[in-house]
């Protein structure tokens, strides 16, 4: 054996090994051996406590590519079924894969369902090749069918931030499931889709709540939040390679002058204390990008957000984390919004005041043409409509639920109403009676104002008083009455402003023809409503766009004046357009609608009503151009009447109504059915 120092010329001497705490005393070997050890087994025993999928997050690395993921747990139980079909398919939406095709669902390509071929015939090259593009391109039935007894499932959003840079999202994509299932000990049945529809391609994935062997999947919250990003990080940096100096240097300068909440902004958030920052002290002296942070609050002092104290010190604005997210948000919805006109060949302006705020005080009531709706908020599929304004402007309305998209399209006229500020009728009553009794109310207190009350009267606002009770605005003493405080109106009014928020706006559809519809309608139209109520043309249709929806209202108009006169309704195109003319094109729209039916069923139209009154079987409701109405049948007659939300229900049943001009008062009865 040759010995280190006959090759090398030197003897190899163990030193003495010291403490790892830093103290200067001298350890054994042997004792060093027995520390690692005990941490190796308390780490063992920590992994083993949280089980498989355990995460421990690792020093952050500042040249590792940065991966955004959020992962939303949902229960499909119920109801969550259909939930997870409208979302299966608004990740494969129109517009949202490459070149603004569709999106394409894909899974794993090495794994094949027993439906995908016969176990028992054998396969030549064309069989192959098929059934890779079967995997390849796969329908969301198979996946809905395995999942639909499933408790839960995982919805991800993975956007890495060199995302085009990367050769094959599909690919990484797969990568990123073994990894987890290495993590996981299980395999995954999942299900993912690429979106272009933003500046960031990224990748929506649904992963079921099930393990391999049937049992529910659950995934440790520590993982969740730090490792499946880790791993995708990791994924990216292996493909693309650390980020450089410069490039890193320059991402951090881009954090200093964007107008939305960077890394930066949440530094200084950290750093403050009581809204004040001082990089001065010892805290912000430690930070590596203390140069970049007094950069930062200059720009933030530029916009209002922070206020120089002096010696390395701002006041910070209360506000200033929300305003900055807003501001990011506000500048996405800008950017979509030029993308999208742009593919649908429109010159519209876009602007700050392209976003519309039905929460400002100053907000009014938005009609317009509408462009375009859609789903965004990837977790969470919220709507918005694009609408083409009388200013020539294409307006952004976020309407909150993605339900209120069903019976909307292009071209339609629509209407967005702000939310409301004012508090109800019924807190007003609580309000006044509360006053006269030293600020309680109860059944006794409103008695004492209005002996003539009913209880059911007071139950109802009792009522409303158990649920502001829940929201912490009252407070019920121990007798049973509610303590109204002083500035009770004024927290009614903002309990309801933050509720209508949560809704999202309310929308109305004015007319469901489009403008060059209305023009040649037989039948009481909006354009018809705009003649009567706005006689003259806007006054401002100088500032009017070429190519705006106000442009094309100021022809819609000529040409229905045109319409009404050629068709006996108007004596002359000139001749302001009244309430008699417009009974008059309802008059017209009912007729052409009573001839259909009447050929369709055999049955003869009848709408003179015997001493005001209307009585029969509901059949149905029919959509008009004039409104909606509703069709009651009398043995071989029926009519037609405007149509009520209390008709709902009654389909087929005998209903009767009392007419009081152009509305109904609907009686209550029993209904008729057999043995009646």
């Amino acid at each position: 054996m040759v010995k280190l120092s006959d090759r090398h010329g030197f003897e190899v001497r163990l030193g003495t090994i010291r403490a790892p705490n830093g103290a200067r005393r001298v350890e054994g070997f042997f004792k060093r051996v027995g520390y690692h050890a005990r941490r190796s087994a308390k780490s063992s025993r920590a992994a083993a406590r949280y089980g498989r999928g355990y995460y421990q997050s690792p020093s952050k690395v500042a040249w590792s590519r940065r991966v955004m993921v959020k992962v939303s747990i949902v229960k499909i139980a119920g109801k969550g079924f259909g939930a997870q079909r409208a979302h299966l398919k608004y990740i494969e939406r129109d517009g949202v894969g490459e070149d603004h095709q569709r999106g394409i669902l894909y899974s794993d390509g090495d794994r094949l369902s027993s439906q995908d071929w016969d176990m028992d015939r054998e396969l030549d090259g064309n069989d192959l090749e098929t059934l890779a593009h079967d995997r390849e391109h796969i329908t969301p039935a198979d996946f809905l069918a395995r999942s639909k007894e499933d408790r839960h499932q995982f919805r991800l959003i993975i956007s890495p931030e060199d995302s085009h840079q990367i050769t094959d999202l599909k690919r990484f994509s797969r990568d990123l499931v073994r990894q987890m299932e290495k993590e996981l000990g299980t395999k995954l049945d999942w299900v993912a889709a690429n979106h272009y529809d933003t500046a960031q391609p990224h990748i929506h994935m649904v992963i079921r709540g099930k393990r391999d062997n049937g049992k529910d999947l659950v995934m440790p919250p520590d993982y969740i939040t730090h490792g499946i990003r880790s791993q995708a990080q990791e994924l990216v940096t292996m493909e693309l390679g650390p980020i450089n100096e410069f490039e890193l240097q320059q991402r951090r300068w881009d954090g200093v002058y964007k107008e939305r909440l960077t890394f930066l902004d949440h530094k200084i958030l950290r750093l403050s204390e009581s809204r004040e920052i001082d990089l001065t002290s010892d805290k912000a002296r430690r930070s590596v990008d203390r140069h970049l942070l007094r950069d930062r609050l200059g720009r933030l002092t530029d916009m209002g957000l922070a206020e120089p104290l002096g010696k390395g010190r701002w006041q910070l604005d209360p506000e200033m984390g929300p305003t900055l997210k807003r501001m990011g948000e506000r500048g996405d919805i800008i950017k979509q919004l030029r993308k999208d006109l742009k593919k649908q060949a429109l010159s519209r302006w876009v602007d700050s005041c392209s976003v519309y705020d039905p929460s400002g005080r100053a907000a009014q009531t938005l009609t317009g043409r509408l462009i375009d709706g859609g789903t965004h908020g990837d977790l969470h599929q919220k709507g918005y409509v694009v609408i083409d304004s009388l200013e020539g402007r294409a307006v952004y309305v976020d309407i909150g639920s993605s339900k209120k998209l069903s019976g909307l399209k292009p071209g339609m006229i629509i209407s967005v109403e702000p939310h409301p500020w004012a508090p109800k009728p019924s807190d007003r009553t609580i309000e006044t009676v509360a006053r006269q009794n030293n600020n309680l109310y109860g059944y006794k207190e409103h008695q004492r104002v209005d002996r003539s009350v009913r209880i059911k009267y007071v139950e109802a606002h009792l009522r409303r008083l158990h649920a502001l009770e829940r929201a912490g605005i009252v407070k019920r003493i121990e007798t049973g009455e509610f303590r109204i405080p002083e500035d009770y109106l004024e927290r009614c009014s903002a309990h309801e402003f933050e509720k209508a928020k949560r809704r999202g706006p309310e929308i109305s559809i004015d007319s469901e023809l489009t403008l060059s519809q209305q023009t040649q309608t037989r039948g009481r139209t909006w354009l018809d409503q705009q003649l009567r109520d706005h006689p003259e043309q806007n006054p401002h249709s100088t500032t009017f766009n070429t190519e705006s929806f106000g442009k094309d209202l100021q022809q819609a108009r000529q040409a229905r004046r045109q319409f009404l006169f050629e068709q006996g309704i108007t004596p002359s195109m000139d001749m302001p357009v009244t309430d008699q003319y417009l009974d008059k094109l309802e008059a017209m729209d009912i007729q052409d609608a009573a001839k259909a039916i009447s050929k369709e069923y055999d049955l003869s139209f009848n709408n003179d009503f015997k001493h005001g009154r209307v009585e029969g079987e509901l059949m149905g409701s029919i959509e008009r151009p004039s409104g909606k109405y509703a069709v009651i049948q009398r043995a071989r007659e029926f009519s037609l009447v405007p149509w009520s939300d209390e008709l709902s229900r009654k389909r087929g049943r005998q209903i009767s109504g009392q007419v009081m001009g152009r509305s109904i008062r609907w009686e209550r009865g029993r209904d008729r059915g057999l043995g009646r």
